[in-house]
């Protein structure tokens, strides 16, 4: 089974996020911040993919796709923002993003398109 490892501080975004992924049939594991998306990768559990939102407490999502991507390039990464001038500084990062408020469908496509490629 696919597992995503999401990381959003709103607790009502994680949730719908969590439920819609695993309607999807994904293996979700949800946290509030990149402090313990770091403790849990530190600690060897594997993710087919890190779904984060770019506004976290204390460290942000492109500082945590930035720490990810040194320790595991392989790893597909999509951030969530509410910030349209973030699209610009992922682009950059050459990492996805996904613009709030987004439907279930651009989450499915977002996410199914990081997981395809990564097979390729």
């Amino acid at each position: 089974m696919t597992k995503i490892l999401l990381v959003e501080d709103h607790p009502m975004v994680r949730e719908l996020c969590s439920q819609q992924l695993e309607i999807l049939d994904y293996a979700v594991v949800a946290v509030a911040d990149a402090e313990a998306a770091q403790r849990l990768l530190m600690d060897g559990s594997t993710f087919d993919l890190l779904l984060t939102d770019r506004s976290l407490p204390e460290m942000d999502g492109f500082d945590l796709a930035h720490w990810v991507r040194e320790r595991n390039p392989d790893m597909p990464i999509l951030l969530m923002t509410g910030l349209a001038a973030a699209e610009r500084m992922a682009e950059a990062a050459n990492i996805p993003m996904l613009l709030k408020p987004f439907s279930f469908a651009e989450l499915e496509a977002g996410v199914e398109e990081l997981l395809t490629e990564e097979l390729v």
